[in-house]
């Protein structure tokens, strides 16, 4: 059982995916107690993420129960990417805690993707319950 909350079609899957996008800050492609960034406060950052999610669904006038895998993995998706941004942000590149560029990519993709299907009736279309109109 994973030690946070995710939408995700399989278990981990979000985990695997922050892995797979922080790849240099894993040992051997896991995130530790000794990697640079610990496992806990990824899955900390994950957590995280699924509040921020659960808000943006709110938010935009979705359900936040999520039954159906299409749109389980677009969330699965924005949670991973959402969760490396703060893992990237916890291991800053320069002695001042600059934002380095793959925090800033980041950012934007997370941004650009709550954009395109939060912010619009893409979810709706995959099977997604409108449960009223945005706020």
């Amino acid at each position: 059982m994973s030690n946070y909350s995710a939408f995700e079609v399989k278990e981990g899957g979000v985990l695997e995916r922050v892995e797979a996008i922080c790849r240099h800050l894993t040992s051997g492609g896991s995130f530790t107690d000794t990697t640079p960034v610990k496992l806990v406060d990824v899955e900390l950052f994950i957590d995280d993420g699924y509040i921020f999610l659960v808000g943006e669904l709110a938010k935009n006038g979705y359900a936040t129960t999520v039954t159906v895998d299409n749109v389980k993995k677009v969330l699965q998706l924005i949670q991973a990417v959402d969760a490396a941004v703060s893992t990237e942000l916890a291991m800053p590149s320069t002695e001042e805690a600059e934002e380095n560029g793959r925090w800033k990519g980041l950012v934007a993709r997370r941004d650009k993707l709550i954009k395109d299907y939060l912010q619009t009736d893409a979810l709706e279309q995959l099977g997604a319950t409108r449960a009223r109109n945005k706020s």
